[in-house]
């Protein structure tokens, strides 16, 4: 690609690709001057790719559920979603926003926007990211949640850095939803999640283990996490014991 887009320079010709869509596979031509090549002739293909997958991993969730094989990432995917819905109710109620003012800012409707809300469905990452930006959340505090109601296992972590960052996030997230059990517009208080710093537990699994089944969320879920920050680490030994080393931390 890099040579096609050298030589279009060079020649003036254009460079042309076909839509990575199924239903389509139109050809199109290439405008560099955006940036990265594009895969996708327009974004309606693009959006219709992303809800072909979504479909394909509905899917293959039921089917898993249907045969009792709750393998690593499809594991618990129901709580997920449970936990994930309510996440983005609390965000919504303490932003003060609306279903209709949240789906202005991200520019969708809001059928879809309080079907997301109300745990009906789980977009992808794009849409997810605008929704709890809109409701200033962060991000970086729901992804976890995310992956775990879209039946998905965290990636490996460049540096151990950013582990123990991903898993402190993962904990706030948890915190945050832990922290109004009860929260709706009748309860009559705004109810603050402003704690102090969670505490440094990811050195010792139990108390990981401990702290994560309190605030709701899955152990078995939260492992893999917690054994990227171990492996990761520069003073701790580069492999783990047979008793340490689990399925969830295994690389794709």
């Amino acid at each position: 690609m890099a040579a096609e887009r050298v030589e279009e320079r060079n020649t003036g010709r254009p460079v042309f690709s076909v839509c990575a869509f199924e239903g389509c596979r139109r050809r199109f031509r290439q405008r560099h001057a955006t940036g990265r090549p594009r895969t996708y002739c327009q974004a309606a293909c693009r959006r219709r790719a992303q809800r072909r997958r979504d479909l394909a991993g509905a899917e293959a969730e039921r089917s898993s559920a249907g045969t009792g094989v709750t393998g690593p990432g499809l594991s618990g995917a129901a709580d997920g979603r449970r936990l994930f819905g309510l996440l983005l109710r609390n965000l919504l109620w303490l932003s003060g926003l609306t279903v209709d003012e949240v789906a202005d800012l991200t520019q969708t409707r809001p059928e879809r926007v309080a079907a997301v809300i109300g745990g009906d469905s789980v977009p992808g990452w794009p849409a997810t990211f605008m929704l709890v930006t809109a409701m200033r959340g962060s991000p970086d505090d729901a992804r976890w949640l995310w992956e775990w109601a879209r039946g998905q296992r965290p990636r490996r972590p460049a540096t151990h850095a950013a582990a123990v960052h991903r898993a402190h996030a993962a904990l706030r997230g948890l915190r945050f939803v832990s922290a109004l059990p009860s929260a709706g517009p009748g309860s009559g208080q705004r109810p603050s999640v402003d704690r102090p710093g969670l505490p440094e537990v990811l050195a010792d699994w139990d108390r990981t283990r401990e702290l994560v089944e309190s605030l709701g969320g899955s152990a078995e879920r939260f492992r893999p996490l917690w054994e990227q920050v171990r492996r990761s680490a520069p003073t701790t030994p580069a492999f783990l014991s047979s008793d340490e080393d689990g399925d969830g931390a295994a690389e794709e």
